[in-house]
């Protein structure tokens, strides 16, 4: 009998050797199974925040470009705007001011300018000039002084080359009596010009 129970004793002790060694081998089985998961999961969760990060960047420069785009895309605008003004009064093959100077040199002493400008009207761009001429004597009567003034113009081609022509547009004519004791009476045109640039 007592060896019987010996041998129970070794086989129980035995069967035990056997349980806890499997068992020990399932529970580090499970272990670095849910650890190779978890190293897994920590590891894709690393490379989504790098993805998310790099996209981030991205995004930002993208809005930075964005802005600077819209920002460049108004001065150029701007620019344009600007360039087309330019063009309008610089851009003509000569300077408004030799013209100007060239038409006070033209003008007759009997005469003076009430108004010169510059318009673009219907596709043409036009010099317009009115003023008043006073007659000086018999001789000189203000119509044919106004002729006088538009022949020299004509005649200088340093500052008719560029106009297609000269139009009297109205030239209207008052008497006055000029204030003096004689009682002289004086003739006033009233005249408007205008010269339309060539194309």
């Amino acid at each position: 009998m007592g060896i019987n129970l010996n041998l129970e004793k070794q086989r129980g002790v035995l069967l035990k050797s056997k349980v806890i060694p499997k068992a020990a081998l399932a529970v580090s089985v499970i272990l670095s199974v849910w650890l190779s998961i978890f190293v897994s999961l920590r590891w894709d969760l690393n490379r989504k925040k790098q993805v998310l990060q790099k996209f981030e960047e991205k995004n930002r420069i993208y809005v930075s470009l964005k802005n600077k785009i819209t920002f460049l895309e108004k001065e150029q605008e701007n620019l344009l705007k600007e360039k087309k003004l330019l063009d309008t009064f610089l851009g003509q093959p000569f300077f408004w001011s030799e013209k100007i100077s060239t038409l006070a040199d033209a003008l007759p002493e009997e005469a003076w300018l009430r108004r010169v400008a510059f318009n673009k009207e219907r596709e043409a761009e036009i010099l317009k000039i009115s003023g008043f001429l006073f007659s000086a004597g018999e001789e000189r009567k203000p119509l044919t002084i106004l002729n006088q003034f538009i022949k020299a113009l004509r005649e200088n081609p340093s500052f008719f080359q560029h106009f297609s022509e000269i139009n009297m547009v109205d030239a209207k004519t008052t008497q006055s009596t000029g204030g003096t004791s004689s009682g002289e009476v004086n003739e006033i045109l009233e005249f408007n010009l205008e010269l339309p640039l060539k194309k």
